[in-house]
């Protein structure tokens, strides 16, 4: 639906490249699965992958190839929980680093996670296209939105701005800045649900929450009892996953702790 919008948008007459990928994982897309069926494998946790091996390291692998020659590489994803534009960065002490923040300076979202796949919490990200494009000393932020279900036009038009000013700072097009509004960068720890049930959030994204502040019900859909859902940390609500029932480990609310120096 982004790209849809952003090739209204752009000029016929382009003073540069722009590549689109529409769909990263299409078989996944297909599925409705984070891993397709065929090899039950992430691919946004195998980068930079391997063409000798299984069908989504060889997919990696490919997306590598074709980007590889970019001055900058923007990764669309959706989310499950409600989720205001949102940036994510890599940390990286790398000379894309600050490339990486120019990036998202330009792109300006609401808020931006940053991500430090060093620490044990967010190794799992080690893999995943942003550090893997920073090690490679290529720019790139991702940014995350609703999923499609839930995504409205607004944040549809914020995206499509986001993008097009990120292509005019790269002198593809001409277009003047838009940009009024200010972003902070955050460390971001996710609670998840202790069991399965009907979650029932008690906060809104941007509002500010103390550590064991009740943030979240869970009911039981076996005897209705409920479960409170505690902060672990003083910080903004990121995200949140709206009324809906849960599987045990699912991520519920994301809670940002505000950090004033990233790189």
């Amino acid at each position: 639906m982004v790209i849809d919008e952003l090739l209204k948008k752009l000029p016929k007459n382009i003073n540069g490249t722009v590549k689109i990928i529409l769909a990263a994982n299409p078989l996944s897309i297909a599925e409705s699965r984070r891993a397709n069926s065929i090899d039950n494998i992430d691919l946004n946790r195998i980068f930079p992958g391997d063409f000798s091996k299984t069908l989504t390291e060889r997919l990696a692998h490919k997306l590598i190839d074709i980007i590889k020659d970019s001055d900058a590489v923007i990764d669309l994803h959706s989310f499950e929980m409600q989720t205001p534009l949102m940036g994510i960065l890599c940390s990286s002490k790398s000379k894309t680093a600050l490339a990486n923040k120019s990036l998202m300076q330009d792109f300006c979202p609401k808020q931006v996670w940053v991500i430090d796949a060093e620490i044990q919490k967010e190794k799992q990200f080690g893999k995943s296209l942003l550090p893997v494009l920073t090690e490679l000393n290529l720019p790139n932020i991702a940014i995350e939105m609703n999923n499609p279900a839930i995504i409205d036009d607004a944040q549809i038009t914020e995206c499509v701005n986001g993008l097009l000013r990120v292509i005019s700072a790269k002198k593809i097009i001409e277009q003047q800045k838009d940009i009024s509004e200010t972003f902070n960068f955050f460390n971001r720890t996710v609670v998840h649900s202790p069991e399965e049930g009907i979650f029932l959030p008690l906060h809104k994204t941007f509002e500010i929450v103390k550590q064991g502040a009740v943030i979240g019900l869970l009911r039981k859909l076996l005897d209705q009892s409920e479960i409170k859902i505690t902060s672990p940390c003083n910080g903004q609500i990121m995200q949140v996953l709206q009324r809906n029932f849960v599987r045990p480990g699912q991520e519920i609310i994301a809670i940002g702790e505000r950090v004033e120096v990233i790189i």
